[in-house]
């Protein structure tokens, strides 16, 4: 099946338009703006930690903080700060006009673990498996998580 090419801004219900690289402005509690990227869907190969869903998705924030919504030039020489899992929802929850374009910018990987229990632990980088994690690296990585609807907002606001 082929899908229709997404015209923006668009905000979406489900996962199925989604893509990495698509972005939008997140309003800091000073007005300003953060930016927020798609980084994936989850899948059973991509995320064997973690469920899947259609509303589910893999969510970061640009180290980018702006005056005005942002544009594909803004995010050129951006990094990835954070992410974690979140729903379609939040995306709406902290903009006002939804997905606000497409960006083919590669960002620098974030490295978390799936757990820190016992069993084989995962080592993911933005969202993604990578291989198991080591024991130095389960002990001392931050633990992936899936971010409530407005938690995303809260990350931009604490940027500089």
């Amino acid at each position: 099946m082929t899908r229709s090419p997404v015209g923006y801004p668009f905000t979406p219900k489900s996962t199925a338009r989604l893509a990495a690289g698509q972005f939008w402005s997140v309003r800091r509690d000073d007005g300003r703006f953060g930016v927020g990227i798609v980084l994936g869907v989850p899948t059973p190969d991509t995320a064997p930690h973690h469920a899947t869903s259609t509303r589910l998705f893999t969510a970061g924030l640009l180290g980018v903080v702006i005056d005005r919504p942002a544009t594909t030039a803004d995010l050129d020489d951006a990094r990835l700060v954070d992410w974690g899992y979140a729903h379609v929802k939040s995306i709406g929850a902290t903009c006002t006009d939804g997905l606000g374009g497409l960006t083919d910018s590669t960002f620098n990987d974030v490295l978390k673990v799936s757990h820190r229990g016992g069993g084989a632990v995962g080592l993911y980088g933005n969202g993604t498996y990578r291989r198991d994690a080591t024991t130095d690296e389960a002990r001392t990585l931050d633990v992936f998580g899936t971010w409530g609807l407005n938690f995303i907002q809260r990350l931009a606001s604490q940027l500089p």
